[in-house]
């Protein structure tokens, strides 16, 4: 089961468990401090990292496909 990390989520596994129904917990990690994690947040999280990532690495294939021109410096004397 899928459910959050926090004392719903927690106590409704309890309660299944102590019905005797096999489960298998599936809980989102808690981070640092955090009393209670949330799967939507997860997911959005992950979204906005791999935008992120997509992002970036676009930048990098332009910069590289299309480098700016180089400016070469003189002195004259």
């Amino acid at each position: 089961m899928a459910v959050d990390n926090d004392e719903a989520g927690r106590e409704f596994c309890q309660k299944l468990s102590d019905k005797g129904v096999q489960i298998s917990q599936d809980l989102p990690l808690l981070q640092g401090l955090e009393t209670k994690s949330d799967w939507n947040d997860i997911v959005k999280r992950q979204k906005e990292l791999s935008l992120r990532d997509l992002i970036q690495s676009a930048q990098t294939k332009v910069i590289r496909d299309h480098p700016p021109p180089k400016r070469e410096h003189a002195l004259e004397l």
